[in-house]
């Protein structure tokens, strides 16, 4: 692996771990507290990012 690919790959990985953390944390909440628009936009937006 090149040092270029290993940078891509380290940077991607930082920006989905918060993500992937942010996705756990509103299902969390939605099993929680039930369906909510503030919960469904955040949702959409965290995978709108990760898409």
């Amino acid at each position: 692996m090149t040092s270029q690919q290993r940078l891509l790959s380290d940077i991607s990985h930082e920006l989905r771990t918060p993500l992937t953390r942010l996705q756990l944390g509103t299902a969390l909440l939605r099993c929680r507290s039930g369906e909510s628009k503030e919960l469904e936009r955040i949702e959409t937006e965290a995978h709108r990012w990760t898409a």
